[in-house]
């Protein structure tokens, strides 16, 4: 049995999880009940593989902008600084799982399908459904763990995650808003492109010459 979960956004394939909940071994952990725990057990692994597959989408419209070819270096900044921070959210939902005695759940992932010349406002817009997306999960592990009085799951996961994805989307919301007004003024998306590397300048980091083959 697996649960699958597919966005599309205009053209766009979004993000695409298959879930196999699995039997949780649950050990002594205090004021939660054993088959209520198994069920946010498998909504924390659901998690992890959403974070997961989020990352390996962020990274993919990272290096689609960094690479040589590509004018807008200030976003792939960006979205590589996003693809680090999914990750994170990954380890951090796999050692809540161990601290409450469950087994994360470790699964494959799918390999992002992005169409070529991917304009900048759309790979925004892209990240903008992720997040929601993300946004959504994460509402309903606190609804359930309200349900069941798991409250401190429902306050980790609250404080901690939802709180950096309200700022996420409000972020990204900012930049779409921004893109659209440039319309196709080439020379606006550029300066407003140039202003990311000034906040996210992962490519000014890269020293080729030092790296080892």
């Amino acid at each position: 049995m697996f649960i699958n979960r597919l966005t599309v956004s205009n053209k766009l394939k979004l993000i695409k999880v298959k879930f196999y909940p699995q039997k949780i071994i649950i050990y002594n952990y205090s004021n939660v009940k054993k088959h209520t725990a198994c069920k946010i057990a498998d909504l924390i692994n659901r998690q992890i593989q959403t974070e997961q597959q989020v990352a390996q989408h962020y990274l993919s419209l990272a290096v689609t902008f960094l690479n040589v070819k590509s004018l807008y270096h200030g976003a792939g900044g960006f979205f590589m600084k996003m693809y680090f921070e999914e990750l994170d959210h990954m380890q951090g939902f796999i050692k809540y799982q161990l601290i409450r005695g469950n087994i994360p759940n470790i699964c494959g992932i799918e390999k992002p399908n992005l169409p070529d010349n991917l304009p900048l406002i759309e790979a925004f817009r892209y990240s903008l459904k992720m997040e929601e997306q993300v946004n959504q999960l994460l509402e309903e592990i606190v609804t359930e763990a309200n349900d069941i009085k798991d409250y401190h799951c429902a306050d980790f996961v609250t404080s901690v995650y939802l709180s950096e994805q309200i700022q996420s989307i409000n972020e990204i919301n900012h930049y779409i808003i921004k893109l659209s007004s440039f319309g196709d003024d080439i020379h606006a998306i550029h300066n407003f492109d140039t202003s990311l590397i000034k906040l996210f300048p992962f490519s000014n980091r890269l020293n080729l010459s030092k790296t080892k083959l």
